[in-house]
């Protein structure tokens, strides 16, 4: 929600814009504040990995177009296609320049496992006690 507040409105107790008295600046994420433990080591490729591409749930369509696309549109970027992109194999990244990840994911809170426990979010039921059938 923090990223919803205009920061340039902002103002002191004596009615004062902050950003007359400071520079502000705005990150993408937290983790961009943190300096590498190297700081000569450079960035690794742009790195797309695309899903399993399995049959149900997990299988999404134009996946592999998009990647490829994206393939030719980011310069030096190392593709990482079915079979390729695995939990481990993602891990194992250093430091990509940009990640993509070309998948989906599965919003859970409307299941009744017990009902309907072959249903895709219910195999992850355990992970939240609230869905367990």
């Amino acid at each position: 929600m923090l990223t919803l507040v205009p920061f340039g409105a902002l103002s002191d107790s004596h009615g004062h814009f902050l950003i007359e008295r400071f520079a502000i600046s705005y990150l993408s994420a937290g983790r961009d504040l943190i300096a590498p433990a190297n700081a000569d080591q450079s960035a690794g490729p742009p790195v797309i990995a695309l899903s399993p591409g399995r049959e149900g749930p997990e299988h999404l369509g134009g996946a592999e177009q998009e990647a490829r696309s994206l393939q030719q549109l980011i310069p030096r970027s190392q593709l990482l296609a079915v079979g390729e992109a695995t939990e481990q194999n993602v891990k194992a990244l250093r430091r990509p320049a940009l990640l993509h990840i070309v998948g989906h994911g599965l919003v859970r809170g409307n299941e009744d496992c017990a009902a309907e426990p072959g249903s895709p979010a219910c195999a992850l039921a355990g992970l939240d006690p609230d869905l367990a059938p």
